[in-house]
């Protein structure tokens, strides 16, 4: 799993084959109101790209895109997480069918 965290590694968050941060899940569920589902991702959209697209309706703590453990190929899906619940709606409210990476994409509150 490849997330976007801007603090330093914790004891929770470990360093993946790129020297990139990667953690635990729980780490990022501090908020559900704070994050938002997006669907209908392009395969090539990485979580930094979501993370870059996701940053025009406020800060973003985490970003993930969701990969397929035997494939390693995007779901097409991933979470965003946002330091308040304001950014999340606004995310929801705005960027809500935009298009990134040449595909219209969908963002709604994440249910988990």
């Amino acid at each position: 799993m490849n997330g976007y965290q801007d603090s330093e590694p914790g004891p929770d968050l470990q360093l993946d084959a790129e020297g990139e941060q990667a953690h635990s899940e729980k780490r990022h569920q501090r908020n559900p109101a704070c994050r938002v589902y997006v669907s209908n991702l392009a395969w090539r959209t990485t979580w930094r790209g979501l993370k870059d697209h996701m940053r025009t309706a406020g800060e973003v703590a985490y970003a993930d895109v969701y990969m397929d453990k035997e494939t390693r190929r995007s779901r097409g899906c991933g979470v965003v997480e946002f330091l308040d619940e304001e950014s999340a709606q606004r995310a929801i409210r705005e960027l809500n069918e935009t298009t990134l990476d040449g595909r219209q994409i969908y963002v709604r509150e994440d249910r988990h």
